[in-house]
């Protein structure tokens, strides 16, 4: 998924909410581990900003 968006819908239930859930801890998860996050301070970031910097795969 090359600089592909997917919006996870339904994100309030169900399988939808636990993708979104899934996405964010492993967004937060990564940038914990980043030893240059405190680069990214003062920034309003997405996960999906995230995501895309740490390349996180949802789709396995």
């Amino acid at each position: 998924m090359d600089h592909r968006i997917a919006p996870v819908t339904g994100a309030s239930r169900g399988v939808g909410r636990g993708i979104a859930v899934a996405l964010g801890r492993a967004a937060v998860a990564a940038l914990a581990a980043d030893e240059e996050r405190l680069s990214l301070s003062g920034r309003a970031l997405t996960v999906a900003d995230l995501a895309q910097r740490y390349g996180i795969d949802v789709a396995g």
